[in-house]
């Protein structure tokens, strides 16, 4: 997998073509500037959106797009990093990180993105679904659903950090460092906001191999967890 030129840490979005999370308040301000054709801006959203993106998908995700719009502006850093990804994109290898037919899953997933309102419940149980099939995209997401405040709110689940650190801590085991980023952000104690944090962590490291053993179970293992 190509090498990342740069971190961008906050909750991630797609938009165009290929579902992903929903836009927050710090995505609608790049948004705007990325529009109005700010390089920096829409390299910074395309990096936001880079670890969520569905890998099956890429060219079809606004991180490529948006990544695609600031290399056609002359910005360095994109340049590079899409010189490294059309180089070594390989749509076969990419299609190992949604195994197990999970990709079907996510193709009904984009179907009800585009309805409105949006069935927020729905869309979550297709992406659990997914992740139980080891869907490295929807590991991703969850990770972040879980572990935002106010994407928890929108798609209704239980705001907890130590689930998100279990999840990210898992998808890193299952798919190795494609995530590495948004795992210790997700796991550090800043997030975790725990006196006990590297017992949480440790937690979450000794929950996450457990589910590796047995994915299926991945959500009645994480209820586990207070």
């Amino acid at each position: 997998m190509w090498k990342k030129c740069g971190l961008f840490l906050m909750s991630f979005t797609l938009s165009h073509t290929v579902y992903g999370l929903d836009y927050l308040p710090e995505q609608i301000e790049l948004l705007k500037e990325a529009q109005k054709g700010n390089p920096e801006a829409q390299y910074d959203l395309a990096m936001s959106l880079q670890t969520t993106a569905d890998m099956a998908h890429l060219k079809q995700s606004d991180f490529f797009y948006w990544l695609e719009q600031a290399a056609n502006n002359k910005y360095d850093v994109a340049q590079d990093l899409l010189d490294d990804i059309l180089a070594e994109y390989d749509p076969k290898l990419l299609q190992d990180l949604a195994p197990n037919g999970s990709q079907k899953i996510f193709d009904e997933v984009y179907q009800l993105d585009k309805q409105q309102p949006k069935n927020y419940a729905l869309i979550v149980s297709k992406l659990k679904q997914a992740a139980e099939l080891e869907n490295y995209t929807a590991l991703a997401q969850l990770s972040w659903i879980y572990g935002d405040s106010r994407l928890a709110k929108n798609y209704g689940v239980a705001f907890s950090t130590i689930k998100a650190c279990t999840l990210a801590t898992y998808n890193n085991l299952r798919h190795g460092d494609i995530n590495k980023e948004d795992m210790e952000y997700l796991c550090s104690g800043d997030v975790l906001n725990r006196a006990d944090w590297p017992q949480a962590q440790k937690l979450a490291n000794k929950m996450a191999a457990e589910i590796k053993q047995k994915p299926t179970a991945l959500f009645s293992l994480l209820d586990q967890l207070k």
